[in-house]
C-alpha cells in the first residue's frame, strides 16, 4: 500500500517539448471532420482548437521566421506537417 508521501512516477518519457508530435499526427484533422463548403465555421473552429492544443496556432495566425533565422528550418518542417 502506498503512503501519501510517496511520489507517483510518470511512466511516459518527457521529450522536453510538451507539444511534440509525430509526423502526420495533425493529419488526423482531415479524416475527423472534412471541410465540405457548408461547414466552414465548425471546421475552422476545430482546426484552431487542435492547432492551439498542439502549440502550433502561431503557424496559422503569425508569419514564420525569416529564412536566415536559425529557427526557420524547424519552423518550416513543423509548418509542412500542419499543412
Amino acid at each position: 500500500m502506498m503512503s501519501r508521501e510517496e511520489e507517483v512516477v510518470n511512466p511516459t518519457p518527457e521529450t522536453g517539448n510538451s507539444h511534440s508530435q509525430l509526423p502526420g499526427e495533425l493529419q488526423n484533422i482531415h479524416s475527423a471532420y472534412r471541410l465540405n463548403g457548408r461547414n466552414y465555421l465548425k471546421w475552422a473552429q476545430l482546426v484552431r482548437t487542435v492547432l492551439k492544443g498542439k502549440g502550433k496556432l502561431s503557424h496559422l495566425m503569425e508569419s514564420g521566421p525569416k529564412q536566415e533565422d536559425p529557427k526557420f528550418t524547424t519552423w518550416d518542417e513543423e509548418d509542412s506537417m500542419i499543412m
